[in-house]
């Protein structure tokens, strides 16, 4: 299989709408918020599932205390090690054919593939929601910014532009 790994700076616009899994996560919260994705159905049941599960183990907590230092220690490097991954919301997102990318960063993760991801700035699109304010739209800076891993990446069916000189 043949992959594009894009410059920074190259514009890319969708040639189909692209729907892929957004992550809630700091670097995309304006993105979640101009969407209002906290109101998304699927997000609301992804809390409702951590709140569920939160509950459980504070249940099972006070069931079986644990009274071992080394028993307290590792289940708590365990638990903690993996919270962030725990509590990552995620929302089906689609963004329309035509909208126009920019490459803003890419961070190839290395040996922690599951980690290497791309960002990109939102130049063009049909949400006014995510348009930058100069372009008619209501986002006040230059343009929103948000990142998706590469397995997304690679369902994404675009066509590069040329760069404005």
């Amino acid at each position: 299989m043949q992959r594009f790994v894009p410059e920074i700076g190259t514009h890319i616009r969708l040639t189909a709408d692209w729907s892929f899994c957004f992550q809630d996560e700091y670097r995309n919260r304006d993105v979640w918020k101009a969407l209002k994705l906290d109101q998304n159905p699927t997000v609301l049941a992804q809390k409702k599932t951590m709140e569920m599960n939160v509950a459980e183990r504070d249940r099972l907590a006070q069931i079986v205390p644990l009274k071992d230092p080394d028993m307290v220690a590792q289940l708590r490097e365990l638990t903690e090690a993996t919270n962030w991954h725990r509590r990552v919301l995620t929302a089906p997102v689609t963004l329309p054919k035509e909208t126009l990318l920019s490459v803003d960063r890419t961070d190839l993760g290395g040996h922690a593939s599951d980690l290497s991801s791309i960002t990109f700035r939102i130049d063009e699109t049909s949400y006014r929601e995510l348009m930058p304010a100069v372009r008619g739209g209501l986002f006040r800076r230059r343009g929103y910014r948000f990142w998706v891993g590469l397995g997304d990446l690679n369902t994404m069916q675009f066509k590069v532009e040329p760069r404005a000189r």
